[in-house]
Protein backbone atom coordinates (compact mmCIF):
# COMPACT_ATOMS: atom_id res chain seq x y z
CA UNK A 1 0.00 0.00 0.00
CA UNK A 2 1.58 3.46 -1.34
CA UNK A 3 1.92 5.56 1.41
CA UNK A 4 -0.25 8.95 2.12
CA UNK A 5 0.71 11.99 0.53
CA UNK A 6 2.10 14.40 3.40
CA UNK A 7 0.56 18.04 3.39
CA UNK A 8 3.20 20.25 1.92
CA UNK A 9 4.79 22.80 3.85
CA UNK A 10 4.77 25.57 1.60
CA UNK A 11 2.03 26.23 -1.29
CA UNK A 12 2.57 28.18 -4.43
CA UNK A 13 0.93 31.45 -5.10
CA UNK A 14 0.98 33.56 -8.49
CA UNK A 15 0.73 37.45 -8.24
CA UNK A 16 -0.84 39.99 -10.39
CA UNK A 17 1.08 43.21 -9.79
CA UNK A 18 0.38 46.83 -10.77
CA UNK A 19 4.56 48.45 -11.07
CA UNK A 20 3.26 52.05 -11.50
CA UNK A 21 0.70 51.99 -7.96
CA UNK A 22 3.23 48.83 -6.49
CA UNK A 23 0.22 47.24 -5.42
CA UNK A 24 -1.22 43.96 -5.84
CA UNK A 25 -4.31 43.50 -7.78
CA UNK A 26 -4.88 39.60 -7.40
CA UNK A 27 -3.21 36.33 -6.54
CA UNK A 28 -4.16 32.95 -8.53
CA UNK A 29 -4.08 30.25 -5.98
CA UNK A 30 -4.60 26.41 -5.39
CA UNK A 31 -6.88 24.76 -2.95
CA UNK A 32 -3.42 24.90 -0.45
CA UNK A 33 -3.52 28.39 0.08
CA UNK A 34 -7.41 28.97 0.17
CA UNK A 35 -7.65 26.12 3.03
CA UNK A 36 -4.70 27.75 5.15
CA UNK A 37 -6.75 31.27 4.89
CA UNK A 38 -10.06 29.41 5.21
CA UNK A 39 -8.80 27.34 8.51
CA UNK A 40 -7.74 31.06 9.89
CA UNK A 41 -12.08 30.90 10.83
CA UNK A 42 -11.60 27.92 13.33
CA UNK A 43 -8.41 28.74 15.24
CA UNK A 44 -8.78 30.20 18.87
CA UNK A 45 -7.97 33.92 19.56
CA UNK A 46 -5.24 32.56 22.04
CA UNK A 47 -4.01 30.46 19.37
CA UNK A 48 -3.44 33.47 17.01
CA UNK A 49 -1.77 35.88 19.65
CA UNK A 50 0.29 32.30 20.52
CA UNK A 51 1.54 32.91 17.22
CA UNK A 52 1.87 36.58 16.65
CA UNK A 53 3.11 37.35 20.18
CA UNK A 54 2.09 40.41 21.61
CA UNK A 55 3.86 42.82 19.64
CA UNK A 56 1.94 41.39 16.53
CA UNK A 57 -1.48 41.79 17.57
CA UNK A 58 -3.85 44.96 17.08
CA UNK A 59 -5.79 46.42 20.37
CA UNK A 60 -5.24 45.44 23.68
CA UNK A 61 -6.11 42.00 23.21
CA UNK A 62 -2.06 40.67 23.76
CA UNK A 63 -2.80 42.22 27.27
CA UNK A 64 -5.36 39.39 28.19
CA UNK A 65 -3.28 36.99 27.46
CA UNK A 66 -0.23 38.62 29.41
CA UNK A 67 -2.80 38.84 32.39
CA UNK A 68 -3.38 35.21 32.21
CA UNK A 69 0.02 34.46 31.70
CA UNK A 70 1.44 36.52 34.41
CA UNK A 71 -1.66 35.59 36.98
CA UNK A 72 -0.94 33.26 40.09
CA UNK A 73 -2.29 29.96 39.87
CA UNK A 74 -3.55 30.53 43.02
CA UNK A 75 -6.29 33.16 41.76
CA UNK A 76 -7.19 30.09 39.03
CA UNK A 77 -10.38 27.66 39.77
CA UNK A 78 -7.31 25.44 38.50
CA UNK A 79 -4.14 25.05 37.48
CA UNK A 80 -4.73 23.48 34.03
CA UNK A 81 -7.06 26.46 32.84
CA UNK A 82 -4.49 28.79 32.13
CA UNK A 83 -3.29 25.80 29.32
CA UNK A 84 -6.47 25.94 27.85
CA UNK A 85 -6.87 29.74 27.51
CA UNK A 86 -2.92 30.10 26.58
CA UNK A 87 -2.78 26.90 24.40
CA UNK A 88 -6.48 26.40 23.14
CA UNK A 89 -7.46 23.06 21.26
CA UNK A 90 -7.57 23.65 17.99
CA UNK A 91 -10.68 21.58 16.72
CA UNK A 92 -9.89 19.11 14.59
CA UNK A 93 -11.53 20.28 11.14
CA UNK A 94 -8.47 21.99 10.40
CA UNK A 95 -6.62 19.20 9.05
CA UNK A 96 -5.08 18.20 6.00
CA UNK A 97 -4.34 21.89 5.69
CA UNK A 98 -1.16 23.28 4.53
CA UNK A 99 1.24 23.46 7.68
CA UNK A 100 2.41 27.24 7.09
CA UNK A 101 2.08 28.25 10.68
CA UNK A 102 4.85 26.96 13.55
CA UNK A 103 4.00 24.60 15.81
CA UNK A 104 0.48 23.82 15.14
CA UNK A 105 -0.67 20.73 15.40
CA UNK A 106 -3.64 19.35 12.81
CA UNK A 107 -5.68 16.20 13.42
CA UNK A 108 -7.17 14.19 10.84
CA UNK A 109 -10.23 15.18 9.06
CA UNK A 110 -12.03 16.18 5.71
CA UNK A 111 -10.39 18.91 3.18
CA UNK A 112 -12.14 22.41 2.51
CA UNK A 113 -11.58 23.59 -1.00
CA UNK A 114 -11.92 22.32 -4.45
CA UNK A 115 -9.00 22.60 -6.96
CA UNK A 116 -7.40 21.36 -10.29
CA UNK A 117 -4.61 23.09 -11.29
CA UNK A 118 -1.30 22.20 -9.46
CA UNK A 119 1.43 23.97 -7.46
CA UNK A 120 3.60 26.61 -9.47
CA UNK A 121 5.20 29.77 -9.29
CA UNK A 122 5.98 31.76 -5.50
CA UNK A 123 6.77 29.60 -2.65
CA UNK A 124 6.64 30.78 0.69
CA UNK A 125 7.22 29.57 3.94
CA UNK A 126 6.33 29.81 8.12
CA UNK A 127 7.46 33.56 8.31
CA UNK A 128 4.83 34.38 5.77
CA UNK A 129 2.42 31.99 7.21
CA UNK A 130 2.79 34.12 9.98
CA UNK A 131 2.31 37.82 8.24
CA UNK A 132 -0.73 36.10 6.32
CA UNK A 133 -2.12 35.55 9.83
CA UNK A 134 -1.63 38.61 10.93
CA UNK A 135 -2.04 41.20 8.25
CA UNK A 136 -5.69 40.23 7.73
CA UNK A 137 -6.65 41.52 11.42
CA UNK A 138 -4.68 44.81 10.64
CA UNK A 139 -4.73 45.77 6.74
CA UNK A 140 -7.36 46.00 3.85
CA UNK A 141 -4.70 45.39 1.69
CA UNK A 142 -3.40 41.98 2.74
CA UNK A 143 -1.37 40.88 -0.03
CA UNK A 144 0.66 43.97 -0.89
CA UNK A 145 1.71 44.42 2.54
CA UNK A 146 2.85 40.57 3.28
CA UNK A 147 4.57 40.24 -0.16
CA UNK A 148 5.59 43.91 -1.62
CA UNK A 149 6.19 45.22 2.11
CA UNK A 150 3.98 48.39 2.02
CA UNK A 151 4.01 48.41 5.71
CA UNK A 152 2.14 52.07 5.99
CA UNK A 153 -0.79 49.79 5.03
CA UNK A 154 -1.01 48.11 8.44
CA UNK A 155 -3.43 49.93 11.10
CA UNK A 156 -2.11 48.57 14.02
CA UNK A 157 -1.16 51.84 15.58
CA UNK A 158 -4.10 54.13 14.82
CA UNK A 159 -5.56 56.13 17.18
CA UNK A 160 -8.53 54.20 19.16
CA UNK A 161 -11.74 55.18 17.49
CA UNK A 162 -14.73 55.73 19.14
CA UNK A 163 -16.92 52.14 19.39
CA UNK A 164 -20.27 52.45 17.93
CA UNK A 165 -23.86 50.75 18.63
CA UNK A 166 -23.59 47.57 17.00
CA UNK A 167 -26.44 47.24 14.58
CA UNK A 168 -28.47 43.94 14.83
CA UNK A 169 -25.68 41.04 14.47
CA UNK A 170 -25.15 39.02 11.89
CA UNK A 171 -28.06 36.10 11.40
CA UNK A 172 -29.65 37.51 14.77
CA UNK A 173 -27.11 35.06 16.61
CA UNK A 174 -28.21 36.72 19.91
CA UNK A 175 -32.19 35.40 20.03
CA UNK A 176 -32.82 33.37 22.62
CA UNK A 177 -29.81 34.66 24.91
CA UNK A 178 -30.56 35.83 28.31
CA UNK A 179 -31.16 39.20 29.15
CA UNK A 180 -29.11 39.39 32.32
CA UNK A 181 -26.09 41.78 32.61
CA UNK A 182 -22.63 41.53 34.25
CA UNK A 183 -21.48 45.27 36.43
CA UNK A 184 -18.56 46.65 36.52
CA UNK A 185 -17.43 49.66 38.38
CA UNK A 186 -15.29 52.16 36.55
CA UNK A 187 -13.06 54.94 38.03
CA UNK A 188 -13.14 58.07 36.08
CA UNK A 189 -10.90 60.89 35.70
CA UNK A 190 -13.68 63.70 35.01
CA UNK A 191 -10.97 66.02 33.41
CA UNK A 192 -9.70 64.16 31.29
CA UNK A 193 -13.02 61.75 30.34
CA UNK A 194 -10.58 58.51 30.81
CA UNK A 195 -11.28 55.05 32.27
CA UNK A 196 -7.97 54.92 34.93
CA UNK A 197 -9.09 50.97 36.31
CA UNK A 198 -11.91 49.46 36.76
CA UNK A 199 -13.12 47.10 39.64
CA UNK A 200 -14.92 43.84 39.16
CA UNK A 201 -15.33 40.04 40.61
CA UNK A 202 -14.78 37.03 38.76
CA UNK A 203 -17.79 37.33 36.47
CA UNK A 204 -16.90 40.19 34.17
CA UNK A 205 -12.67 38.45 34.36
CA UNK A 206 -13.73 35.42 32.71
CA UNK A 207 -15.75 36.87 30.53
CA UNK A 208 -12.42 38.51 29.61
CA UNK A 209 -10.25 35.51 29.41
CA UNK A 210 -13.22 33.48 27.81
CA UNK A 211 -12.70 35.15 24.80
CA UNK A 212 -8.98 33.59 24.24
CA UNK A 213 -10.64 30.66 23.18
CA UNK A 214 -13.31 31.96 20.70
CA UNK A 215 -12.24 30.74 16.95
CA UNK A 216 -11.87 33.62 15.30
CA UNK A 217 -15.09 32.81 12.70
CA UNK A 218 -17.09 33.42 16.55
CA UNK A 219 -15.68 37.01 16.94
CA UNK A 220 -16.26 38.04 13.23
CA UNK A 221 -19.66 36.53 13.51
CA UNK A 222 -20.46 38.53 16.49
CA UNK A 223 -19.10 41.54 15.10
CA UNK A 224 -20.29 41.43 11.51
CA UNK A 225 -18.11 42.45 8.54
CA UNK A 226 -18.48 46.28 8.69
CA UNK A 227 -17.32 46.10 12.64
CA UNK A 228 -14.46 43.81 11.69
CA UNK A 229 -10.47 45.63 11.52
CA UNK A 230 -8.92 44.54 8.45
CA UNK A 231 -9.51 42.09 6.00
CA UNK A 232 -11.00 39.10 8.10
CA UNK A 233 -14.60 40.32 7.15
CA UNK A 234 -14.26 39.66 3.59
CA UNK A 235 -12.59 36.19 4.23
CA UNK A 236 -15.91 35.26 5.99
CA UNK A 237 -17.82 37.02 3.57
CA UNK A 238 -16.28 34.51 0.32
CA UNK A 239 -16.58 31.28 2.58
CA UNK A 240 -20.30 32.21 3.36
CA UNK A 241 -20.64 33.75 -0.39
CA UNK A 242 -18.86 30.43 -2.07
CA UNK A 243 -21.43 27.75 -4.02
CA UNK A 244 -21.38 24.63 -2.79
CA UNK A 245 -19.82 23.19 -5.98
CA UNK A 246 -16.21 24.33 -4.89
CA UNK A 247 -16.92 23.30 -1.41
CA UNK A 248 -15.75 19.25 -0.34
CA UNK A 249 -19.16 18.99 1.97
CA UNK A 250 -21.40 21.91 2.55
CA UNK A 251 -21.46 20.77 6.16
CA UNK A 252 -17.34 22.58 6.34
CA UNK A 253 -18.92 25.42 5.50
CA UNK A 254 -20.50 25.49 9.35
CA UNK A 255 -17.56 24.09 11.14
CA UNK A 256 -15.95 27.33 9.86
CA UNK A 257 -18.81 30.18 9.55
CA UNK A 258 -20.00 28.93 12.86
CA UNK A 259 -17.07 27.00 14.79
CA UNK A 260 -17.75 24.94 17.83
CA UNK A 261 -17.04 26.57 21.21
CA UNK A 262 -14.77 24.41 23.40
CA UNK A 263 -16.63 22.74 26.49
CA UNK A 264 -14.16 24.89 28.90
CA UNK A 265 -16.24 27.84 27.63
CA UNK A 266 -19.28 26.34 30.07
CA UNK A 267 -20.92 28.58 32.80
CA UNK A 268 -18.78 31.92 31.40
CA UNK A 269 -20.85 34.97 31.39
CA UNK A 270 -20.06 35.17 27.13
CA UNK A 271 -22.34 37.58 26.00
CA UNK A 272 -25.07 36.53 28.59
CA UNK A 273 -26.14 36.56 32.33
CA UNK A 274 -23.44 35.24 34.92
CA UNK A 275 -23.74 31.64 36.54
CA UNK A 276 -25.07 31.14 39.66
CA UNK A 277 -22.23 28.05 40.35
CA UNK A 278 -18.88 28.38 40.38
CA UNK A 279 -17.63 27.79 37.22
CA UNK A 280 -15.29 29.78 34.93
CA UNK A 281 -11.11 30.33 35.17
CA UNK A 282 -10.93 32.87 38.28
CA UNK A 283 -12.06 32.12 41.68
CA UNK A 284 -14.45 34.23 43.28
CA UNK A 285 -14.94 36.36 46.65
CA UNK A 286 -11.52 38.64 44.76
CA UNK A 287 -12.05 42.11 43.64
CA UNK A 288 -10.20 42.21 40.56
CA UNK A 289 -8.23 45.40 38.90
CA UNK A 290 -8.90 46.21 35.06
CA UNK A 291 -6.86 48.36 33.15
CA UNK A 292 -7.98 50.29 30.33
CA UNK A 293 -5.96 48.77 28.27
CA UNK A 294 -7.46 45.30 29.49
CA UNK A 295 -4.23 44.14 32.02
CA UNK A 296 -5.99 42.09 34.70
CA UNK A 297 -4.77 41.90 38.38
CA UNK A 298 -5.87 40.90 41.62
CA UNK A 299 -6.82 44.66 43.00
CA UNK A 300 -5.06 45.94 46.38
CA UNK A 301 -5.10 49.17 48.11
CA UNK A 302 -1.38 49.69 47.16
CA UNK A 303 -2.44 48.82 43.45
CA UNK A 304 -4.70 51.79 43.60
CA UNK A 305 -2.60 54.37 45.53
CA UNK A 306 0.26 53.35 42.88
CA UNK A 307 -2.02 53.61 39.92
CA UNK A 308 -2.91 57.29 41.01
CA UNK A 309 0.43 58.28 41.72
CA UNK A 310 1.24 56.85 37.78
CA UNK A 311 -1.39 58.57 36.34
CA UNK A 312 -0.33 62.11 38.23
CA UNK A 313 -3.79 62.81 39.63
CA UNK A 314 -3.36 65.55 41.79
CA UNK A 315 -6.97 66.52 42.06
CA UNK A 316 -8.87 63.23 44.02
CA UNK A 317 -12.14 65.29 43.81
CA UNK A 318 -11.72 65.31 39.83
CA UNK A 319 -12.12 61.34 40.02
CA UNK A 320 -15.79 59.60 39.84
CA UNK A 321 -17.03 56.31 40.00
CA UNK A 322 -19.46 54.88 37.40
CA UNK A 323 -21.71 51.32 37.28
CA UNK A 324 -22.04 50.17 34.31
CA UNK A 325 -24.48 47.22 33.92
CA UNK A 326 -22.66 44.91 30.77
CA UNK A 327 -25.47 43.01 28.88
CA UNK A 328 -25.35 41.73 25.31
CA UNK A 329 -24.45 45.38 23.15
CA UNK A 330 -21.76 46.44 25.97
CA UNK A 331 -20.35 42.54 25.76
CA UNK A 332 -20.15 43.21 21.74
CA UNK A 333 -19.14 46.55 22.15
CA UNK A 334 -15.94 45.72 24.55
CA UNK A 335 -15.02 42.73 22.32
CA UNK A 336 -14.56 45.16 19.23
CA UNK A 337 -12.96 47.37 21.44
CA UNK A 338 -10.70 45.04 22.35
CA UNK A 339 -9.08 44.38 18.59
CA UNK A 340 -9.20 47.91 17.61
CA UNK A 341 -7.88 50.36 20.37
CA UNK A 342 -5.29 50.80 23.06
CA UNK A 343 -8.03 52.44 25.69
CA UNK A 344 -10.82 49.81 25.72
CA UNK A 345 -12.79 50.73 28.40
CA UNK A 346 -12.78 54.39 27.77
CA UNK A 347 -13.80 54.24 24.22
CA UNK A 348 -16.44 51.03 24.54
CA UNK A 349 -17.98 52.98 28.06
CA UNK A 350 -17.45 56.43 28.12
CA UNK A 351 -17.19 57.46 24.06
CA UNK A 352 -20.69 58.14 22.20
CA UNK A 353 -21.62 59.45 18.88
CA UNK A 354 -22.29 62.69 18.30
CA UNK A 355 -26.44 62.28 17.63
CA UNK A 356 -26.36 60.43 21.62
CA UNK A 357 -27.16 63.01 24.25
CA UNK A 358 -25.74 60.55 26.86
CA UNK A 359 -23.42 57.56 26.82
CA UNK A 360 -25.47 56.93 30.95
CA UNK A 361 -28.64 56.36 29.10
CA UNK A 362 -27.69 53.59 26.81
CA UNK A 363 -25.33 51.46 29.33
CA UNK A 364 -27.51 52.42 32.56
CA UNK A 365 -24.57 54.14 34.48
CA UNK A 366 -24.95 55.03 38.21
CA UNK A 367 -22.33 57.69 39.25
CA UNK A 368 -20.72 58.97 42.35
CA UNK A 369 -17.90 61.45 42.81
CA UNK A 370 -15.34 60.78 45.34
Amino acid sequence: MAAPTPNPTAVSLKLLIDPITHRILFAEATKDFVDFLFNIMSLPVGTVIRLLNKQGTAGCIGNIYDSIENLSDSYMLKASEKDILLKPMVMNYSANVAPLLPSMEFSKCTKLYRCHYSNTGLNYLCELGLKLLRTPSQSKSVLTTVFLGKEEAIVSNRPSVPICHCKEPRHNIYQGMAASTISLKLLVDSTSQRVLFAESGKEFVDFMFNILSLPVGTVIRHLTKEQMVGSLGNLYDSLENMNDTYIHSPANKDTLLKPIVPNNAANVPYLKGSSTNEGGYVKGVITYMIMDDLVVTPMSAISCFTLLNKFNIKDVGALEKKTINIGIDEGVKLLKASLQSKTVLTDAFLKKKADESDASSSFGVHSTVI
